[in-house]
């Protein structure tokens, strides 16, 4: 949790005795664990060992790196350290405040100063200080004082009051009520509490995100600052979309996206001036968790869920509390585990997570509170009283967003395998993508062929971007080797052009009703942001016809992206260009729609389709043009060109890379080398060709002067033009 413990005394007056007598030690940083690990004890001009201080600036530094990182996560931390000067209690104070923790003195600075320096010649030799630098400490700590508003701790009794479990009794209201994620959904809060009007003699439990996703967070605010900051019976438990207030109110970098294009904007409708200080103090009273006893009952509230109750809560970091225990999936199994641990009238209440649609009384002692109000489904809410828990679930006839169940197994499927990184992107929109290692493994399942061009709502589990499933070169595995191909390919066969730029994707989100652009992995970066750019130039009187097109035929566009300036590659172009590959539906089994309602598609967005270049109707024209492309210089249509992707009549794909286009390619790793005046080699791919030994000697001849600043295009450009001909 957000406590930050700060020692204060003399080397010797037992601050990292009581540390470790406490059970601190897994939590604690010290300056001198980062001077043993910087450098190793050193003798001095007498011949003793001692812990060296020449780096103490880096060992502050690293430090306050290690405590910054802890602190960002809410863990609770101590600073084994003397502080006798005021020179970092500005740093920490800085640091608390932006993380809201609350600060606790360590407080040695009673102990007699001979008691410090006898335990301190009791100390292993190289960490014994010198008795004049106890002696300076000493007059230090006198003129330090302690810092306002920071709890001071003395005995071992103060210490585990604090890190004690907070228990509230509620007994002596009529009922508390538990008000689920909000999400900036005014009308289903607004009709709960004129169903249940708010009463002193009841209590309030808000167990976070009161913003965010929803269309009237300037409503939600306004109605919770003006009916239920400052009351003694409400409590507001903090979710992870509340923390993005906090970040809001302080200028402090908010790194979602979601906030600050559609929260922040709806928040400064409001009168700020007026408001501001209601914000402030929200954001001060927000609890990372709230335990109580009714009656003979207790229970357990907070944003997240956790699998049990430990014995001191303190120790958990805010994180956990927030987003609960395990991973976002796990909120099921959190639950169960927490009926097995709970006694028999223990209970849990908590939100945040519900993608599998649990619903509200999950067991018998945990409550589930995210209904999924931003997308059409309802404020959950309960209510304890002398009769027991009562759900009350406010249906949100606000929102009406459809959720995909059909996908829950596919895309289950995909966050249970090891082989696949699921990255968030913003907007509730996570990217699968298979990892590294199954390329150059060739780690080919079900999933990881997938795992390309595959952007899902996590919320509404829809498939808002799918792109192809991996498909492999000839020769590249077995199935695609012509021996293979000729027994096992439907003809007709389609060959289209393969052009030689990056793939750009645009696809739906039925829950914000926009399109999603985003090159193979991310919606952001300069890949991503180049092809926005130019598709949002190139169809911007045409939008509306595509977001229904693909919201209505449950689509994804799919270009190839020529950049040729800003992303030359192996091909030469004179100009940039999207081509229109496909319509790939976007559901789990790989279906792209008909190339005749791909033409008609283009032909209405003046979008350019794939080039068909040959269609091979048997065995014998298959085995004959492929014959005919395999010399070094071939081209199609007087042109080079990267390839051919080569489609049946099942919509089974293969590709073959030309030999000029791989042979081009395969120097661009020596080009780089050498750029950068290192040795380079042979390409192992083009190690048997005559004309390989020209490109290599002409490289090895070219000053890195020379070669600065050309792409593989341009230093093909310039071999060309002066080699013999």
């Amino acid at each position: 949790m957000r406590k930050l413990f700060i020692t204060r005394g003399v080397p010797g007056s037992g601050k990292s005795t009581f540390i470790k007598e406490n059970g601190l030690e897994d939590y604690s940083i010290s300056p001198d664990y980062f001077r043993l690990r910087l450098s190793s004890p050193t003798l001095d001009a007498n011949g003793v060992f001692g812990i060296p201080n020449w780096n103490d600036r880096q060992v502050w530094e690293l430090l306050f790196e290690w405590l910054e990182k802890r602190m960002s996560q809410g863990c609770l931390s101590v600073i084994d350290a003397t502080n006798t000067t005021p020179q970092n209690w500005n740093k920490y104070r800085e640091l608390a405040r932006k993380y809201r923790y609350k600060i606790y003195v360590l407080d040695f600075a009673d102990v007699a100063l001979e008691v410090a320096k006898e335990r301190n010649l009791q100390r292993e030799s190289y960490k014994v200080v010198p008795e004049k630098v106890i002696n300076r400490m000493s007059k230090q700590l006198a003129k330090c004082s302690i810092p306002k508003k920071a709890v001071v701790i003395k005995t071992a009794d103060e210490l585990q009051a604090e890190l004690g479990n907070e228990i509230s009794d509620l007994s002596e209201y009529k009922a508390v009520h538990h008000i689920g994620d909000i999400q900036g959904c005014s009308v289903p809060l607004i009709e709960y509490f004129e169903k249940f009007p708010y009463a002193e003699d009841e209590f309030y439990i808000f167990i976070g995100d009161l913003l965010d996703r929803g269309p009237d967070n300037a409503g939600v605010m306004q109605y919770v600052c003006d009916n239920f900051v400052d009351k003694e019976n409400v409590v507001f438990v903090e979710g992870n979309h509340d923390t993005y207030i906090w970040q809001w109110i302080t200028g402090q970098e908010i790194r979602t996206k979601e906030f600050v294009n559609r929260t922040q904007p709806q928040l400064e409708e409001l009168d700020y001036e007026e408001y501001k200080p209601l914000f402030f103090r929200l954001m001060a009273y927000m609890r990372e968790y709230f335990y109580y006893s009714y009656d003979d009952k207790k229970v357990f509230c907070s944003h997240g869920g956790l699998s049990r109750i430990p014995e001191q809560i303190a120790f958990l970091p805010t994180a956990e509390l927030i987003r609960g225990s395990g991973v976002y999936n796990d909120v099921g199994t959190c639950d169960t585990s927490f009926l097995e641990h709970a006694g028999e009238n223990s209970f849990q209440i908590h939100g945040h997570r519900n993608k599998q649609s649990f619903p509200t009384q999950f067991n018998d002692r945990c409550f589930n509170l995210e209904g999924k109000v931003e997308f059409g489904g309802e404020l959950r809410t309960v209510l304890l009283n002398d009769e027991g828990f009562q759900v009350n679930d406010i249906e949100n006839r606000g929102e009406a967003v459809e959720t995909f169940p059909q996908n829950n197994e596919f895309v289950d499927k995909l966050r249970a395998s090891q082989l696949i990184n699921e990255k968030f992107q913003g907007n509730n929109i996570c990217s699968f993508s298979f990892r590294r290692d199954v390329f150059y493994k060739k780690q080919w399942n079900e999933q990881t062929i997938k795992a390309r061009g595959l952007f899902v709502n996590i919320l509404t589990n829809e498939l808002v971007i799918r792109s192809y499933d991996k498909f492999f070169n000839i020769g590249e595995r077995r199935e695609t080797e012509v021996e293979n191909l000729v027994k096992t390919l439907n003809f007709p066969v389609k060959v289209w052009v393969k052009e030689n730029g990056y793939l750009g994707l645009v696809g739906y989100d039925s829950a914000s009703s926009e399109l999603v652009i985003s090159s193979k992995s991310t919606v952001d970066g300069p890949f991503a942001e180049n092809f926005k750019e130019k598709f949002l130039s190139e169809f911007e009187d045409h939008l509306d016809f595509i977001k229904k097109f693909l919201s209505d035929n449950n689509c994804t566009m799919v270009f190839e992206v020529i950049l040729h300036k800003e992303d030359p590659h192996i091909i030469e172009y004179e100009k940039d260009k999207l081509v229109l590959l496909d319509l790939i539906k976007r559901q789990p089994i790989f279906e792209p729609l008909p190339t005749d309602v791909l033409n008609e598609f283009a032909e209405t967005i003046r979008a350019m389709p794939k080039e068909l270049a040959i269609c091979l109707e048997n065995v014998e024209q298959f085995v004959k043009w492929n014959d005919e492309i395999q010399e070094l210089n071939y081209k199609y249509n007087d042109e080079f060109i990267e390839g051919f992707v080569i489609e049946d009549s099942v919509r089974f794909m293969t590709k073959v890379k030309l030999d000029y286009y791989a042979f081009w390619k395969s120097f661009r790793p020596a080009l780089d080398k050498a750029q950068e005046g290192k040795k380079f080699r042979m390409p192992r791919y083009v190690k048997f060709k005559p004309e390989a030994e020209a490109v290599l000697e002409y490289l090895k001849n070219s000053s890195v002067d020379e070669l600065q600043g050309l792409s593989l295009i341009d230093f093909r450009k310039k071999y060309l033009s002066e080699i013999p001909k």
